[in-house]
């Protein structure tokens, strides 16, 4: 098995917690997308 520099494999670890965040976001955006894009109050005026 080849050693990776320490350098490296803390750039992979990081690039792996980028990756989790981006999957659980996507996750959170892809089952509430129908808040996101119709909200519950949007047929009614703002009251501000």
């Amino acid at each position: 098995m080849r050693k990776m520099r320490p350098r490296t494999a803390r750039s992979g670890v990081v690039v792996l917690d980028i990756r989790g965040f981006y999957v659980e976001l996507y996750d959170i955006i892809s089952k509430n997308l129908e808040k996101v894009t119709n909200p519950k109050g949007e047929e009614k005026p703002s009251m501000y």
